[in-house]
């Protein structure tokens, strides 16, 4: 045995050397992994002031951005805020709105900012002298005061207005104050019949359009299309817009309808629930895939008979939920990204549960014997009548009817939907190609950016479109600003697209 071996102070010494070495080294591992070698983005989606809020301390700027999974600028961010006697410099804090998905190349993420007292300028840099300032638009959040507000997962090549009615007045009806939709693209026919609501200040109806990234000079270096590495038409960052703007509560794709057992409304049942449950950062509902028959054909449709004729599954589904807006600063599709206060509560499928309107059978209902799916499932233990009588269901269609009746145009725009279907088939075999027939493990980034969807000349189709421009922060770092307060519907006589 060496002397060095021998010796107790050697021995630490180089036990000593050794751990700063591997320390050393691990560091340089993740620092070559991480460095920007290539261009990092930052892709605004939507920047939003708080004068005063119960989420976020006053005059604060959260900026919602997707960037790369691994957003690492060389530079920390900070923000420049003006009005017009102050000026304020801050560091950003970013974080991920939500824990990333792995498979995905890109995420969701805040940045917040404080500011000076209601600011009429907000800018982005780093903290570099040599760095460029972006100037960001900001929103003030919406001041409206909403009991209820449901949004919805953004709707992309929506020709089923079969799916959006039921919700739709479901919710109408039973105390839902705003119901607002994202739309990538939609049949034109669907789209005026629910601008007639958006006039009636039912729904808000907002453009949702993929990622637009470039380089300043106008050149893409980036080499793929970010679209696909953003898990599901990047609905994550359309829900937490809606929570940022509006503090809304209801969080489901359109097909999850929520009807009010523990009271007589949406209001009265988040009030009982809230009084039994007083910590709770908002409460998860179990959902049951739910068989529906109904006509491809307006003039044959009936809510009363969809609602009655329809067949809850034992089948469980991953929860949807409700959420307090002063507890939660993000949301992903199935619970909350941050929480600042309590925790999520399940609410007990005996006291109420969701429907997911997932199964569906397009019928002739002039035939004297219309038949089902050919599915055959076990029944859950609650079915439609305990969560809606027979008759409430009919005054609800009655209501519907007469709404029809007494809005202007809207009668006329109903009688005109599409009884065609082309679109859904194709990408239920598409998600079912990628995603439900893999057992829900997907091979990568799943969404419908990656299905096949054919142009359809003479198809007239509303497509969401808005316009960016491209600055660089740092030669590391380009932010993709968006222009105007919201996009436009182009309109294509091709069919729907993605852009």
């Amino acid at each position: 045995m060496s002397k060095a071996s021998k010796n107790p102070w050697v021995r630490r010494w180089l036990a000593r050397v050794g751990r700063y070495a591997f320390l050393a080294l691990l560091f340089l591992l993740i620092m070559t992994y991480n460095l920007p070698w290539s261009t990092q983005h930052m892709a605004i989606i939507s920047s939003n002031y708080y004068h005063m809020s119960p989420s976020h301390p006053p005059n604060t700027v959260v900026v919602l951005f997707n960037a790369q999974r691994r957003f690492w600028p060389p530079w920390p961010l900070l923000c420049h805020s003006f009005n017009g006697s102050h000026s304020l410099k801050a560091l950003a804090r970013v974080r991920y709105a939500f824990t990333p998905i792995l498979i995905c190349g890109w995420s969701v993420y805040l940045a917040s900012c404080p500011t000076v007292d209601r600011p009429t300028k907000f800018q982005l840099r780093d903290v570099q002298v040599l760095s460029h300032s972006v100037t960001v638009p900001i929103r003030s959040v919406s001041d409206q005061q909403l009991s209820v507000v449901a949004c919805f997962s953004p709707l992309f090549y929506n020709e089923r207005w079969q799916l959006i009615i039921p919700t739709l007045e479901i919710y109408r009806q039973l105390g839902v104050t705003l119901q607002v939709y994202y739309i990538q693209s939609m049949l034109v026919e669907i789209l005026d019949f629910m601008k007639v609501y958006e006039r009636q200040k039912i729904v808000k109806l907002e453009t949702w359009m993929g990622l637009s990234v470039q380089d300043p000079d106008g050149t893409d270096r980036l080499g793929y299309d970010p679209n696909t590495e953003l898990e599901w038409r990047n609905q994550a960052a359309a829900h937490t817009d809606c929570l940022l703007f509006y503090k809304f509560l209801i969080v489901s794709d359109l097909d999850d309808v929520l009807i009010p057992k523990l009271g007589q409304t949406f209001l009265e049942e988040f009030r009982f629930l809230s009084a039994k449950v007083p910590y709770a950062a908002g409460f998860s509902y179990n959902r049951y895939n739910t068989e529906l028959v109904t006509s491809s054909e307006p003039g044959e449709f009936s809510l009363a008979a969809l609602i009655n004729e329809a067949r809850v599954a034992t089948e469980w589904e991953d929860p949807k939920y409700v959420v307090k807006p002063g507890n939660v600063q993000s949301v992903w599709l199935h619970w909350p990204g941050i929480i600042s206060r309590g925790r999520m509560y399940t609410v007990p499928a005996e006291q109420n549960f969701m429907l997911h309107f997932r199964n569906w059978s397009m019928i002739d209902f002039s035939s004297s014997a219309y038949p089902r799916t050919q599915r055959t499932f076990e029944l859950f233990k609650f079915q439609m009548s305990d969560m809606l009588q027979p008759a409430r269901a009919v005054e609800l269609e009655q209501n519907f009817h007469r709404f029809l009746a007494t809005t202007p145009e809207l009668g006329e725009l109903f009688a005109r939907l599409p009884s065609r279907v082309v679109y859904y088939p194709l990408i239920a075999d598409c998600y079912n190609r990628i995603f439900y027939g893999r057992s829900k493990h997907p091979i990568n980034c799943p969404g419908p950016v990656r299905c096949e969807l054919p142009s359809l000349p003479g198809l007239k189709c509303a497509v969401g479109r808005r316009r960016y421009e491209h600055f660089a922060i740092n030669r590391n770092l380009v932010v993709h600003v968006p222009l105007g307060a919201s996009g436009t519907f182009h309109i294509s006589d091709n069919g729907c697209s993605w852009t």
